[in-house]
């Protein structure tokens, strides 16, 4: 995964979280996002921040698909 797809997975207040996860400022988050910075830790919280809020949606899907039914 490029940073460029990272960025586009992101979810709102995305970069936020990857700040409040690492310990980091935005702006560093931010640079590292942007590829001005090189950070794993960065990385690594940007692609756990992802997943949460893939299923953290995909969850939501299923429960209102359940109510639907």
């Amino acid at each position: 995964m490029e940073l460029k797809e990272i960025r586009e997975a992101l979810p709102p207040k995305g970069v936020k979280k990857i700040a409040t996860k690492t310990g980091l400022s935005h702006s560093m988050v931010s640079q590292v996002l942007n590829g001005h910075r090189k950070n794993d830790t960065v990385l690594d919280a940007a692609l756990e921040v992802i997943e949460e809020y893939l299923t953290a949606k995909k969850s939501r899907e299923e429960r209102f698909k359940n109510l639907l039914a």
